[in-house]
């Protein structure tokens, strides 16, 4: 990803690095390579979602095709779901299932935040978990 820098933002990155006035463009504007997206960026979350895709896929998700944001994983008599949502990922699985999620996201990204129990908050929503029942409230 390609970002073009200009003004004050490209007054005040060649002062802190001169050696990149090489790369300011007969334009006048200073033209940088990102190494990954930043957050706020038009592609960052296509970017993200590309990469989240890929990485439930080699876990073994499928992805749905009528929903793109819904991954599902069948194993045995066990059907998990994660559904996604911008940043957010609201997981259906096992204890175990979602021990295993839990440590090889966050040995992928080391700073995600892993919240498991019987109550959610999600999009606007109190999700409650109970004797196998799931209990939606929106009151919140």
């Amino acid at each position: 990803m390609y970002v073009q820098c200009r003004g004050k933002l490209k007054d005040m990155i060649l002062k802190v690095l001169p050696d990149l006035g090489k790369y300011v463009g007969s334009d006048g504007v200073l033209y940088c390579r990102l190494k990954k997206a930043l957050y706020g960026c038009i592609q960052a979350s296509k970017l993200w979602y590309e990469k989240l895709r890929a990485f439930l896929i080699c876990l073994g998700y499928e992805q749905s095709e009528t929903d793109p944001c819904v991954f599902r994983k069948v194993v045995g008599d066990h059907v998990f779901l994660i559904t996604v949502y911008a940043d957010d990922l609201l997981i259906f699985a096992t204890r175990a299932e979602l021990d295993k999620l839990k440590k090889v996201f966050t040995h992928e990204f080391k700073w995600i935040w892993i919240e498991v129990g019987n109550v959610h908050l999600y999009l606007g929503m109190e999700l409650k978990f109970e004797d196998g029942k799931v209990k939606v409230d929106m009151t919140y």
